[in-house]
């Protein structure tokens, strides 16, 4: 740079333009421990292009590397942080030995130093967002089915046993449904196993959009979809099984301007009554079920 005046424009530019860009990227992205390593690797370079922007080796901006130190450390563990830590050190060698130390007049440094506080203090908000954002995208994905959305199995029986233990300590019950969709397999020998695919999202959004508060729904496998009533007792849960068939019937998925002849059935199964245990339990309801298909 000529003078002063032109590194702290090309300063405060870089850190406006690094600013729009870090809020365009999806947060998601870093998901992907490929792309999020390519991503840390432009943070380092952005932040060697301020150090150089705002003094060289007497920039105040090499603590601006803390930030993806941190985020490295937090994301990918204390070995990471390491090897990212000597990965900053070595560029702030390469600055030394290309002799990149720039003089400034004081009034440069401070305009500066103020600024990189600044940018500092806002990149550890997006960094504690981000992480936060991030840490929710991977709950939700950990307790998730793919293709419907709901919760998979594993998470509602861990839902159904702690149900169990909250039943046993207050004397209370609760009711579980299972459902299977009518003629799905003829649906997937027909139309093939896409447009099954999308029957299934189809009937999930529909049933999801049917589950009341405090009801818990989930896919148990296959076309099998699983309902949590809390506090239910078998009448309870009859009415909300009758509610998700009618519900069903009300709003068929239509192929090619056809409605497809897909409902459902369903059996129950009341803790304690029918079982004292998540295995028992799905048992029952499960026997109901396929009784209830053959009706």
């Amino acid at each position: 740079m000529h003078s002063s005046t032109e590194a702290i424009i090309g300063f405060i530019a870089l850190v406006i333009g690094y600013m729009i860009y870090l809020l365009l990227i999806p947060v998601n992205i870093y998901l992907n421990t490929s792309v999020s390593r390519v991503l840390d690797a432009l943070d380092y370079l952005f932040i060697a292009a301020l150090v150089y922007l705002s003094g060289g080796l007497n920039s105040f901006f090499h603590f601006g590397y803390l930030i993806p130190i941190l985020a490295a450390t937090v994301r990918y563990g204390f070995k990471t942080g390491i090897w990212y830590t000597i990965f900053a050190a070595a560029i702030t060698g390469l600055m030394y030995f290309a002799g990149t130390s720039v003089a400034f007049p004081m009034a440069f440094y401070v305009v500066t130093g103020f600024g990189t506080l600044v940018f500092v203090i806002w990149m550890v908000s997006v960094l504690v967002y981000e992480e936060l954002h991030l840490r929710k995208e991977m709950y939700a994905t950990s307790v998730t089915d793919p293709l419907t959305g709901l919760y998979h199995s594993g998470y509602l029986r861990e839902r159904v046993n702690e149900e169990i233990k909250a039943c046993r300590r207050e004397n209370g019950q609760f009711a579980i449904a299972f459902l299977d969709l009518n003629n799905f397999k003829k649906v997937n020998d027909h139309y093939g196993h896409l447009v099954g695919d999308r029957v299934l999202k189809h009937m999930a959004n529909i049933l999801s959009g049917s589950v009341r508060g405090g009801e818990t729904l989930a896919r148990y496998g296959g076309d099998e979809f699983l309902l949590l009533l809390p506090g239910a007792d078998r009448e309870q849960a009859e009415r909300a099984l009758k509610r998700l068939q009618n519900v069903i019937e009300l709003n068929p998925f239509v192929f090619d301007n056809k409605p497809l002849d897909v409902k459902i059935s369903g059996g129950i199964a009341v803790f304690p009554t029918d079982g004292q245990n998540l295995e028992k339990l799905l048992l029952v309801a499960d026997q109901r079920m396929y009784a209830a298909k053959k009706k």
